[in-house]
């Protein structure tokens, strides 16, 4: 299972779908025209083109980015910034500056079109986390069998709605993690070892607070993740197929990015009927 270190770099990318609204024209038009990706997330896990590392990376110090058909399998730290609205479509920011080579990939493609400024984090005592080449397999040879048991089951089944759950639900169930919830009291009564180091056994993901600060009656509650149980982070998926899915979801956008209105995660919304999409 991944590690505290690992993890970390997790959770400061943008770990969600492609998102943007055009504030300026939403309420222009009476009229509009959505298309969306069928099977979107079914079909991303299960491309040949989508990297998944099996093991454990080591963190790296980088002195220079690659280019980027030498990007390794991983996460960098990086500074993107853009004032192009039509890149702000393609792209979402991480605000811990941290993106997988995917997104990373995606700035470098429209580095120069839409003048994306990418600058490396050269302060920082690593500023990559790289897995080795042979620790990675494709979304195919994992997902694949599944993804073909899924589209036969959508053609028997076109309106079942357990089908449909099954399709875009299972990225999430896979990396579902069992967090335990623990006052301060608990933690030192059954002298827990948490923390946000690789060597602890209890990872610290929150710490929520019952009560006012500074009242008797407050509790400090920890919300910590077994990082000894394999069951609980099993596979390493989740940044890496949100951002593999946002750059495919940007291909619809790109088919007329000039009339995109909203993007909504597998969903563009375009000014006029788009006829190449239908």
């Amino acid at each position: 299972p991944e590690d505290v270190i690992e993890l970390s770099y997790k959770k400061d990318c943008f770990n969600s779908g492609l998102m943007y609204l055009d504030e300026k024209i939403k309420n222009k038009y009476t009229e509009s025209y959505a298309y969306d990706y069928s099977n979107a997330y079914a079909n991303c896990m299960a491309s040949e083109k989508f990297k998944i590392p099996t093991k454990r990376g080591i963190e790296k110090k980088l002195k220079k980015l690659p280019k980027k058909k030498k990007l390794r399998v991983g996460y960098y730290r990086v500074k993107i910034t853009c004032e192009n609205e039509d890149f702000k479509k393609l792209f979402s920011f991480s605000s811990k500056n941290t993106y997988t080579h995917d997104s990373l990939f995606q700035a470098l493609k429209y580095k120069k079109k839409y003048d994306v400024k990418i600058e490396l984090n050269k302060d920082l005592e690593f500023n990559a986390y790289i897995y080795k080449k042979e620790d990675i397999v494709t979304g195919e040879s994992i997902f694949g069998d599944w993804y073909n048991m899924i589209k036969d089951l959508k053609e028997k089944f076109p309106k079942n709605g357990i089908v449909k759950f099954l399709a875009s639900s299972t990225h999430g169930q896979i990396e579902h993690r069992e967090v335990i919830y623990k006052t301060e009291e608990e933690v030192i009564k059954e002298e827990l070892d948490i923390g946000v180091l690789s060597h602890n056994k209890y990872y610290v993901q929150k710490m929520l607070m019952k009560g006012e600060f500074g009242d008797p009656d407050c509790v400090m509650i920890y919300s910590l993740i077994d990082m000894q149980n394999a069951r609980t982070i099993n596979i390493r998926l989740t940044a890496f197929l949100t951002a593999f899915m946002r750059n495919k979801c940007a291909s619809l956008a790109l088919e007329n990015i000039d009339d995109v209105i909203r993007i909504y995660t597998d969903c563009s919304v375009f000014k006029n009927k788009q006829d190449n999409l239908i």
